[in-house]
């Protein structure tokens, strides 16, 4: 190091310096290395702290010049900025916005951080230099950098794998519904030509395992749906009656097969929350007592507590051992069914729920008393304002007399048309088919003239959504349309809220969709006119 000693004046003003005592051990005590540099840059004072960070005895540094502890490539540019201090001097950083670094007794430099202030006495003008080390910070600093770019890339890296999730449950689910709809609906024209009954048994039993193997591919695909992050909650003000009055005509039929009472109580709760998830969480309830109840009853009523909607389901089923209830809403887990009978469900509709009602922070309860039966319950809360948003429950007669209706399906798979054909052919409808949007309108174009339209959502060039809008305006009448899909959720195209669409999920029962075919047939706006 360079401890040439300047020439003037600065002899009398150490010895000035160091006559002023007080300054010299408030100095000496300070935490961090501190220098007192004159005019010319040369070092009056150094504090013992100096020896620890710096490696130099205080002593040895006395008349040096400061740039020597600095790097080779900071000295040129600090006696400008030396030069610029003095002539207006103040408490401030030095070298704010850059990177500092100091040097080693040992050569080694390290960062550091410098604040300036200045110093009178009589006539003179001192600067103060307080210097810390920052190693460490600027350590922990880069630790911190890399675990955030790591961090990045693995969020990066799930986002990739995510998208890449979604890509192949939409394709999964629509190659997989698809063969499986085709099934379907060969089994049922199938059940119609057997000539005996064992030939109806036989058709009967295959059903069974069709209609399994489309609930455990539902289920397995929303479950992989909800733990993707792919549903988004879209949350509204409505009504709790609407949903809870289609769940009790949705599945009393089905208490009525176990000659069980399914009663259900009418509310004028309004609540806020996303109604298809919700109807979703309390219908898998509701099923669920259902199939544990072997007599009895199954009730479904909602009450106020607070700013709280709770919706109960109650019934006088089997029961759940409390050793069983903190693991009911884990996957395939079913305390009563060690021998996995297909016939009490598959162990996926609570931890479907318990799914949905984490997605929507709606807690979940559940009391059971073995033998007696259980009470579930979910919490929602109220709507702030009563704004009263109905939702309107599909309906329609059957259309009766001696027309034929006249059905128009638009499927690109030709294992599906084809079923659909010989189906809607068999079930007394006069069926047209065509395998995309614009075949559909050319049959239009020539006078075809539909009651209702089937249509697949996913086909080669436009959705089916497109296709509906096209055809309509070819016929110039809102011709009621079906929309079969075979994709994971029906959210989005539900979300568009088209006149006369009802959006079904493949594999559809073909006896159900007879039964659509008539409701969307006796719909009021069939053959209405539109503008041109």
């Amino acid at each position: 190091m360079n401890t040439s000693r300047p020439t003037s004046p600065s002899s009398r003003e150490r010895v000035v310096f160091e006559a002023n005592q007080r300054l010299h051990d408030f100095l000496a005590s300070a935490p961090d290395p501190t220098l007192i540099v004159d005019r010319t840059g040369s070092i009056l004072f150094a504090s013992t702290q100096m020896e620890a960070v710096f490696g130099y005895k205080p002593h040895d540094l006395i008349g040096a010049r400061v740039e020597s502890l600095m790097p080779e490539r900071f000295r040129q540019g600090h006696v400008s900025f030396f030069e610029s201090y003095f002539s207006t001097p103040k408490p401030r950083p030095m070298g704010a916005g850059l990177e500092l670094y100091a040097l080693h007794k040992d050569g080694r430099e390290f960062p550091v951080e410098i604040s300036l202030s200045p110093l009178e006495d009589q006539s003179n003008l001192y600067v103060s230099c307080a210097i810390r080390d920052v190693s460490d910070r600027r350590k922990m600093e880069a630790d911190l950098r890399a675990t955030a770019a790591r961090l990045d890339a693995a969020k990066n890296e799930a986002e990739r794998a995510n998208a890449v999730k979604s890509r192949f449950l939409a394709a999964a689910s629509h190659d997989l519904r698809q063969p499986l709809q085709a099934a379907m609906l060969y089994l049922s024209l199938l059940s119609k030509q057997a000539n005996t009954h064992d030939q109806q048994q036989l058709c009967v039993k295959m059903r069974t395992p069709l209609q399994v193997m489309g609930n455990i591919l539902n289920a397995l695909l929303d479950i992989s749906m909800l733990d993707s992050g792919l549903v988004a909650p879209k949350r509204s003000d409505f009504e709790l009656d609407t949903i809870l009055e289609r769940i009790a005509g949705d599945l009393y039929p089905l208490a009525q097969q176990k000659n069980l009472r399914f009663d259900y109580s009418q509310t004028d709760i309004i609540v806020n929350s996303d109604p298809a998830l919700l109807e979703r969480i309390i219908e898998n309830l509701a099923s669920n007592a259902i199939r544990y109840t072997t007599e009895g009853s199954i009730v479904v009523r909602a009450e106020r507590i607070g700013g709280t909607a709770r919706i109960l389901v109650e019934d006088t089923g089997v029961g759940i051992p409390e050793k069983s209830l903190e693991h009911i809403f884990e996957e395939y887990f079913q305390y009563d069914n060690p021998a996995r009978n297909i016939k009490k469900g598959l162990g996926l509709g609570l931890a479907i729920v318990k799914r949905l009602a984490q997605l929507l922070d709606h807690p979940i309860n559940v009391q059971s008393a073995l033998g007696k039966g259980s009470t579930f319950s979910v919490d929602v809360p109220l709507a702030q304002e009563s704004t009263r948003t109905a939702m309107p429950i599909a309906g329609g007669i059957p259309i009766t007399g001696e027309r034929v209706l006249a059905i128009l399906f638009i499927d690109d798979d030709t294992a599906v048309a084809d079923s659909l054909s010989m189906l809607l052919t068999g079930a007394g409808f006069a069926a047209y088919g065509a395998t995309d949007g614009d075949e559909a309108i050319a049959q239009c174009e020539e006078g075809l003239r539909p009651d209702v339209v089937i249509s697949d959502y996913r086909m080669p060039n436009e959705n089916g959504l497109i296709v509906a809008e096209r055809l309509r305006a070819a016929l110039r009448y809102e011709a009621p349309v079906i929309m079969m899909t075979g994709d994971t959720s029906l959210r989005h195209i539900e979300e568009q809220n088209i006149a006369n669409l009802t959006v079904v999920q493949k594999p559809i029962d073909p006896d159900a969709l007879i039964g659509l075919i008539h409701k969307m047939a006796a719909l009021p706006s069939n053959k209405r006119i539109t503008k041109p």
